[in-house]
């Protein structure tokens, strides 16, 4: 991957924004808008909807949106980073290269260069790091999410059960290289299973704690989940026949174990 380097001149201001939902047609610096009602990785509760918003640090990578640059992203990319939290942010050129409009931006940068990850870490709140993309002729992007989500409701009867990781295996592909179709959607071409990693450990009992996993939109068949514990003990669980887990970009799909899959 192009390296990143380290800032070195600042901004002599930033463009104050007093209203996130006011769209700026064409500003002098790269703005991140996230558009509404979608998940990604920072969520607060609201009912039963899910609320999101940027994280100060995270970056971006824009590049311009052509065919050279989708063939050649490391050489025609620029990385950014959001200023602060929030849904409406100013981005940071961290790069020396500005890009060309129209541009493409992608988050988190890693699937810029056109893979979804195999691995995806844990969090209590929502999927970590849940790719987005924007498309823009000026340098207003507005963020749309390329997946759907999963919240797998996972308890168990062992007793002292510290979860170390969950392995989704389905009959679809789930990560790896992938494409986009519609300007927005990732439809996977590589791998058919994914891992989520608590990296402190996740205390489980008899009643259900939520687990967030971003995938394509798809129907997914032949679905297993293989629970693995800090102490080595695993316990599998496989879908239902005939049940099927239908994930839709930007929505969440509840899925409890007692429900779609047998013991």
């Amino acid at each position: 991957m192009k390296a990143i380097r380290t800032i070195t001149t600042a901004f002599a201001a930033i463009l104050a924004i007093s209203s996130c939902q006011e769209r700026i047609p064409d500003p002098d610096n790269f703005v991140g808008f996230i558009e509404k009602s979608y998940t990604r990785t920072s969520y607060t509760s609201d009912d039963s909807s899910m609320k999101t918003r940027w994280e100060g640090g995270d970056y971006i990578i824009v590049m311009k949106d052509c065919l050279e640059s989708r063939q050649y992203p490391e050489e025609h990319c620029c990385a950014y980073m959001a200023s602060q939290g929030g849904d409406c942010v100013n981005l940071i050129q961290m790069d020396v290269n500005e890009p060309a409009a129209p541009y493409v931006a992608y988050y988190p940068q890693e699937v810029a260069f056109g893979q979804l990850p195999d691995e995806q870490r844990y969090r209590p709140d929502g999927p970590d790091k849940a790719p987005m993309i924007a498309k823009s002729p000026t340098k207003y992007l507005m963020f749309r999410p390329m997946c759907g989500v999963i919240q797998f409701m996972i308890s168990t009867q062992m007793n002292n059960a510290i979860l170390k990781t969950i392995t989704l295996e389905t009959e679809q592909k789930l990560c790896g290289q992938y494409d986009i179709v519609d300007d927005i959607k990732a439809v996977a071409m590589g791998e058919k299973r994914i891992t989520l990693i608590c990296t402190n450990g996740v205390e489980l009992g008899n009643e259900p704690k939520p687990f967030y996993i971003y995938v394509p939109e798809n129907n997914y068949t032949d679905v297993s989940l293989t629970l693995k514990m800090t102490d080595g003990r695993t316990e599998e669980f496989r879908i239902k026949e005939g049940r099927t887990i239908n994930v839709t970009r930007a929505k969440v799909t509840a899925c409890p174990l007692n429900d779609y899959f047998d013991d």
